[in-house]
């Protein structure tokens, strides 16, 4: 009898997930949020449209956050959606650095049965955000670091971005370390000296000529010096060669039927690679099955999709047997032996 009742339960809950969240895609707040700098006293208005509620519910709208009480809204509540204006008024000194959150959100003033709806719900969790980065004392620096991927001896371009996030401008001293997939180091790029006044940024691409560098994994650590500090940030990139490979397939398959077989290939190239199909022989059985194809797919840089092809298993009377893979791509295939077996 309990475990009767556990599955009506079960199935009930997943009634009420398909009901609940049925017409969630269009709910949301827009912008979904601001970033600030923090100005002593300063005063100003921000917007928020929150859309796509229940219009039978009243949404009470409030703000919170260690800096909520510096908020005025322009309304209290409305019924399904709407805009809401916030205005702020900073005081003239915050005493902790950092990012501070002021969080708008909705909460609705009643739910029943004939007006508890996917929106309502949804919509209740959405929150619209102020961040306000107060400077730390001094000179502080932060950092956004990546590196795109590019194929071997193509140039590559790194992305460096440095905050000042003090209250004193800073000088910083940058450069980016290279490594291998042993975690050996291949190049220095020195990037050299940049002044950042307080609050401000700066954007830096540095390019690498990977002209007699082998395809692979790599990765990327740049450095940021500035008033005896350093900081540092990883980003990994690959540089492709143009070759696809069998990176996982079907291994078990039942007697005496016409089965599927999914092979998953992976380009190893950064640009587009059309027209990818598979020749599957299996072998010492190439009288009584012949050759079979797969139909082609194409794939994107360094994507990873699944081929399909079929064969009638009634003439393999072993437990265990081979295949082989040929793949075909741009004027090249690419060769594997795979092994396969039956369920027992």
């Amino acid at each position: 009898m309990i475990i009767k009742r556990g599955i009506i339960y079960s199935f009930i809950f997943f009634i009420l997930c398909l009901f609940l969240f049925k017409d969630v895609e269009g709910i949301g707040v827009s912008p979904a949020g601001y970033t600030l700098d923090f100005q002593p006293g300063f005063k100003g208005v921000f917007s928020f449209n929150f859309r796509d509620g229940s219009p039978d519910i009243k949404y009470n709208i409030y703000a919170s956050g260690d800096l909520a009480e510096y908020v005025e809204l322009s309304n209290k509540y409305f019924y399904g959606g709407g805009n809401v204006n916030v205005l702020l008024k900073l005081p003239k000194k915050i005493d902790k650095p950092g990012v501070h959150r002021i969080r708008i959100g909705l909460d609705p003033e009643f739910v029943n049965q004939q007006n508890f709806t996917s929106n309502v719900v949804v919509l209740a969790g959405v929150i619209g955000v102020i961040d306000i980065r107060v400077p730390y004392p001094g000179k502080y620096a932060e950092m956004e670091f990546n590196a795109e991927n590019a194929n071997a001896g193509e140039p590559i371009n790194f992305k460096l971005k440095i905050y000042s996030r003090g209250d004193e401008n800073i000088i910083t001293n940058s450069y980016i370390e290279i490594y291998d997939f042993e975690n050996k180091s291949v190049a220095t790029l020195p990037i050299g000296e940049n002044e950042i006044a307080s609050a401000q940024s700066i954007d830096i691409v540095k390019e690498w000529d990977t002209k007699g560098i082998p395809p692979g994994k790599y990765g990327a650590r740049a450095f940021v010096e500035y008033n005896g500090e350093k900081i540092d940030s990883w980003a990994n990139f690959r540089l492709g060669e143009l070759y696809v490979d069998v990176a996982d397939y079907k291994k078990e398959f039942e007697r005496g039927k016409i089965n599927p077989i999914n092979i998953d290939v992976e380009s190893f190239w950064n640009d587009p690679i059309e027209n990818v199909y598979g020749e599957i022989t299996i072998l010492e059985h190439e009288n009584m099955i012949p050759t079979f194809s797969t139909p082609s797919v194409d794939l994107q840089g360094f994507e990873r999709k699944t081929i399909v092809g079929y064969f009638d298993t009634s003439s393999i009377e072993e437990s265990k047997f081979k295949a082989k893979v040929v793949l075909h791509y741009s004027g090249k295939t690419t060769e594997k032996i795979i092994d396969l077996r039956f369920k027992r």
